[in-house]
């Protein structure tokens, strides 16, 4: 099927191991990564289940991972975990995962998973590269580079899609620690069940689903560079357990009592205003002082004059080096790019481009590729973006973002009220697809 053609050719554009599954726990589609990191072909394992392949006959590890994707297609909300699994050749490795819900045009659910091996995020930081050229980036990142040489805590501020994590791995890279590891800890997903194993580790039968003894990113991070991801998401409750390990430099495994030591240097990222949130009583003041000795702030792309051609480039030839092809981009295509805002920065043009290579006639990228804001429906290629987008949020100020929301919930209302409550003439009217209008109304309660 064609869409199946042009789904392929999207997730071959991504970077990282990417699987699609059904609700059965069949792999429907993989990219080359993932054949590249797992070291199976794609044609011998679609249709596969993923159980014997990931974790042959240990049923327990199966079984936990089944239920994080029962439970990311129940909610429909993605979310992140350790887990640890074999390639072809039967080595373990651990493997951060993040799944998304995906729905097809029909509305069948299936499941995206993103896997990036942790020996990837320590392996080698050397090519980790800025690019742009506008004069705020540009002192930025000179400002960055400043720094990188000290053991100085830094916090890097930014809307969503800026580039902070590529910012702190830069850091990584120009600093002392750089033949240590990078390892990234994603605060969105850590509730209070999971801050501790997945931070410290665990011990076998610490818990109901500890399979086995697996160390946490706090003592894998050990020698290297520790960074938090959107730290301004993580709830009061975890935030003494991190200042502790932070200001004493010692931790313990769930479930064992042996104290054990981690030498990390501490970088963290928000899309928010942390300082706002410690006068909210957010976020604690001591953890604040803590991870805040040195702050700045990433410029948004729209503030990045000349630098959107740039990206452009850079990032084509990133898909192009991952996809194995050579795409080129009209002028015409480039312009309409530069009337777009932006809101959700690189992250979205990253994923705009990504999806004009999986879906323009042959290896040219016309202006008709570009789809921006609400676009035609492409089922799986669709949720697969979404997926991605889903992160970004709007790209506002935190404080902006209430007031958008509840404008757009009246809007909402208002139009299931005109339309006496058909969703599919409120969501032509709105130019976007029924599957988009379903997650709003969830949102706002508009069910």
């Amino acid at each position: 099927m064609q869409q199946d053609v042009t789904l392929q050719s999207l997730i071959d554009t991504h970077e990282q191991p990417f699987a699609v599954l059904d609700q059965e726990g069949q792999l429907v589609a993989v990219n080359r990564a993932w054949e590249g990191c797992f070291g199976y072909r794609a044609d011998d394992v679609i249709g596969q289940l993923f159980a014997p392949l990931y974790f042959a006959d240990d049923v327990e590890a199966a079984e936990l991972r089944r239920s994080f994707q029962a439970e990311v297609m129940r909610h429909l909300t993605p979310a992140s975990r350790l887990f640890v699994q074999r390639d072809a050749h039967g080595d373990e490795m651990t493997v951060r995962v993040r799944a998304y819900p995906l729905t097809d045009l029909n509305g069948q659910l299936f499941l995206g998973e993103i896997m990036l091996p942790l020996s990837a995020e320590t392996g080698h930081t050397d090519s980790v590269k800025m690019v742009g050229k506008s004069p705020l980036f540009a002192k930025a990142v000179s400002q960055l580079q400043k720094v990188a040489g000290s053991e100085t805590p830094i916090l890097i501020e930014g809307e969503t899609g800026t580039g902070k994590e590529l910012a702190a791995a830069f850091v990584h890279a120009h600093s002392s620690r750089r033949a240590g590891p990078f390892v990234t800890v994603d605060c969105t997903v850590l509730n209070e069940d999971l801050f501790e194993s997945e931070l410290f580790g665990h011990e076998r039968g610490a818990f109901t689903g500890s399979v086995g003894t697996r160390k946490g990113l706090f003592e894998i991070a050990d020698g290297g560079t520790l960074f938090m991801d959107e730290l301004g998401e993580m709830p009061l409750a975890m935030q003494s357990k991190l200042l502790r390990a932070l200001e004493s430099g010692t931790f313990r495994r769930v479930g064992s009592n042996k104290t054990q030591r981690s030498d990390v240097r501490l970088v963290s990222a928000t899309n928010r205003s942390l300082s706002g949130c410690v006068s909210k009583g957010d976020f604690r003041q001591d953890l604040f002082y803590r991870v805040a000795v040195f702050t700045l702030t990433l410029p948004p792309l729209r503030d990045r004059d000349g630098d959107l051609l740039i990206l452009a480039a850079t990032l084509l030839k990133s898909i192009n080096r991952t996809a194995g092809l050579e795409y080129s981009i009209t002028p015409q295509a480039l312009q309409r790019l530069a009337m777009h805002p932006f809101p959700g920065n690189v992250r979205e043009l990253k994923n705009i481009l990504q999806l004009a290579a999986a879906l323009c006639d042959g290896d040219r990228i016309d202006a008709c590729d570009i789809q921006i804001g609400p676009t035609a429906q492409h089922g799986l290629i669709d949720s697969v973006c979404e997926a991605e987008l889903m992160e970004q949020a709007t790209g506002y100020a935190d404080e902006d973002r209430p007031a958008l929301e509840a404008l757009e919930s009246d809007y909402v209302a208002g139009l299931l009220a005109k339309h006496n409550g058909s969703r599919a003439e409120v969501a032509e009217k709105m130019g976007i697809s029924e599957r988009t209008l379903y997650r709003k109304l969830k949102r706002y309660g508009l069910n």
